[in-house]
């Protein structure tokens, strides 16, 4: 019965409506209050509120409630984690330019229609390999060995951290001894893409005890690397396993994101200092919301960096000294490597051309993910091995960052692996 109501599309715009009036409300009665002083300002104006209010209901309509393929999934995130902040910037800050939310809007939109387009056969065919499932489990246990190990060559162990307050203390002293040379793209695989295969791989075979050996190893990556995502990555895996299990509902998207901004607000009630209350509602939602005008107004005043510490670098000097998330620290005057996602990085590199060129080419990949999945293999599983790599797209990080030193490709490559033309059906 309950399944049944969350699958409801009224359902889901209700909980849609609720998740945007609180974020509105958490803007002005805690961000604004507490965070003035970083820009964060409420300067109110019916007719901008309205009018984007009625742009965000008309989209809400059209996005899939129910997770039937991979690209529903990045429909949802994108729209409620990104499109839905800069739409509360946007329309409580008449004072912001419109254009980081009506560029980003335009970008789901073209995105959105061109991942519903029908094509009479697959956009790409791909094999299936003979002993594929079981390359995949020895690649990612020997890449776990080899980090355990390459962990305890380096020394790096001796600066071994649990602590969330001291991440940064320890994180570029362990990555200057980890991440070298090739090392540096190695490293991240493990715990983003091999650790995360393998308790994929145990939670659809039910060896829970295996899982829980691997929980215990990414812990200790995470004391290491110091990269929280590590940390929460396993509570993310158990999380889809056990609700994609039992539904393919998708208003638990909008529902959680709600239960989450007040459970923040509820905190800063008690604790007008408590740092988990400005992680859940300003860290979350309206520091990288607020980066996207930092890159529209730098890179409106300066030169686009068109791939030129990149791709593009063996045909022309770079434009920067620094990255650009280097130069956007600058530019806001903190030095800190200001990441942000898929519309702003693409921005940066070209303009509304890069924009489009980023768009074109996440819906192409996502078309092959949702190419990917057997009958025999429920959609959890290959969910599990991209949602990162999906998070860090749209949030933190520049496409083809994502691709190769975020392991989205290497992550693609481990689900192809794990096709089988015909075997045994998991639940």
């Amino acid at each position: 019965m309950l399944v049944k109501i969350l699958e409801n599309r009224l359902v889901f715009l209700i909980f849609a409506i609720l998740f945007k009036l609180i974020l509105d409300y958490s803007y002005y009665t805690y961000v604004v209050e507490v965070f003035s002083y970083d820009g964060f300002e409420l300067n109110f104006d019916i007719k901008r509120y309205t009018f984007i209010f009625l742009l965000l209901g008309c989209l809400t309509l059209f996005i899939p409630k129910l997770l039937n393929k991979i690209s529903d999934y990045f429909f949802n995130i994108f729209l409620f984690i990104v499109i839905y902040p800069l739409g509360t910037l946007t329309s409580l800050n008449y004072n912001l330019s419109i254009e980081p939310f009506a560029v980003n809007f335009l970008s789901y939109l073209f995105m959105l229609l061109l991942i519903n387009l029908n094509f009479s056969n697959r956009m790409v065919k791909f094999p299936y390999i003979k002993n594929g499932r079981k390359i995949y489990i020895f690649i990612s246990v020997i890449m776990i060995l080899y980090l355990i190990v390459w962990y305890f060559i380096t020394g790096a162990v001796s600066n071994f951290n649990l602590d969330l307050s001291k991440v940064y203390d320890f994180r570029d002293i362990n990555s200057e001894l980890t991440n070298i040379g090739v090392t540096a793209y190695l490293n991240s695989w493990v715990y983003q893409v091999f650790s995360i295969a393998l308790m994929a791989y145990f939670l659809l075979r039910k060896k829970y005890l295996s899982f829980c050996l691997l929980v215990g190893i990414q812990v200790f990556f995470f004391g290491i690397a110091a990269h929280k995502s590590i940390l929460f990555s396993p509570l993310m895996v158990l999380g889809i396993y056990f609700y994609l299990s039992k539904t393919k509902a998708l208003s638990t998207v909008p529902m959680m994101l709600f239960l989450l901004i007040g459970f923040g607000l509820i905190l800063y009630h008690f604790d007008n200092h408590s740092l988990l209350a400005s992680v859940l509602i300003r860290r979350i939602f309206f520091v990288p919301a607020s980066l996207n005008f930092s890159y529209f107004d730098f890179f409106s005043i300066n030169s686009f960096n068109y791939w030129s510490d990149s791709i593009l670098s063996v045909f022309q000097e770079r434009k920067y000294f620094n990255s650009v998330p280097q130069e956007i620290g600058y530019f806001l005057g903190n030095n800190a490597r200001a990441n942000n996602g898929l519309v702003s990085s693409g921005y940066a590199q070209a303009g509304y051309l890069g924009v489009f060129i980023y768009s074109f080419i996440l819906v192409f990949v996502l078309k092959i993910l949702d190419q990917l999945p057997e009958k025999n293999v429920p959609l959890w599983f290959y969910l599990v091995l991209v949602i990162t790599p999906i998070r860090n797209i749209l949030l933190s990080s520049d496409l083809f960052i994502v691709f190769l030193t975020h392991g989205f490709i290497v992550a693609i490559i481990m689900l192809i692996l794990f096709r089988e033309k015909a075997g045994k059906i998991y639940g």
